[in-house]
């Protein structure tokens, strides 16, 4: 049974990236698709909050799914936003200087 479960999952997102491929390819301007910037984390992480709010409730229904991701939106609302962290896009725009760093003195052993 669990390999029927993984073939299916195989062959749903082999399929569904195909059709992916096609529909960005029919785009304006796009020439070719980059496979390796497809990442579905985001995704798992948003269906993983959403386990963890039903607790053990596997098959939640439309309305406590409606009701978790409600609660998820002002949860993430509220967090703080990180001013100046490493991982922010900046609007600066730096000069790059390509100079050599200076060579330190080494000092010799005796």
């Amino acid at each position: 049974m669990l390999f029927m479960k993984i073939l299916f999952s195989n062959f749903f997102a082999a399929r569904a990236f195909v059709g992916c491929t096609r529909y960005l390819l029919q785009q304006k301007g796009v020439n070719f698709v980059l496979s390796e910037r497809f990442n579905q984390d985001p995704l798992e992480s948003h269906f993983g909050n959403q386990r963890q709010m039903g607790g053990g409730n596997e098959a939640p229904s439309a309305a406590q799914f409606n009701t978790n991701i409600n609660a998820l939106r002002l949860r993430s609302s509220q967090t703080m936003k990180v001013i100046g962290g490493n991982t922010r896009h900046s609007n600066l725009d730096l000069p790059i200087d390509n100079t050599p760093m200076p060579h330190r003195v080494r000092e010799k052993k005796l």
